[in-house]
């Protein structure tokens, strides 16, 4: 399998990976699927970076190649405007902190935290 399918795959099975922590923690309630989740929305942070650096470079490498005189702003702007949807991975980015702010100071996780001590 190319490493381009594996790279559009990622946030796929990332997403139903922390669809299924997401069902197990409202079934169960427990703190070690919220626990999970957090790390998945993490993992989604990560991963929203990355997709929108790869996003850039790909689109930048496209642009130069047909406008090898673009440069600075003029260059930003078709970049981010180009063909492959430069800040679609920040949507990636923005669940994941959305998510990361669900579990911040959780209840659950407060009284896992306390009866460990």
């Amino acid at each position: 399998m190319p490493a381009t399918i594996i790279f559009l795959m990622l946030p796929l099975g990332l997403m139903g990976l922390a669809g299924a922590a997401l069902v197990w923690y409202a079934a169960t309630g427990g703190s070690t699927s919220l626990k999970l989740f957090r790390w998945m929305m993490g993992a989604f942070v990560v991963i929203g970076v990355v997709g929108i650096w790869l996003h850039y470079q790909g689109n930048a490498e496209f642009e130069l190649e047909i406008y090898p005189s673009l440069q600075g702003l003029e260059l930003f702007w078709e970049v981010i405007r180009g063909a492959t949807p430069t800040l679609a991975p920040g949507t990636m980015l923005e669940l994941g902190l959305l998510g990361l702010a669900y579990t911040y100071r959780h209840p659950v996780l407060a009284r896992s935290h306390e009866e460990h001590e």
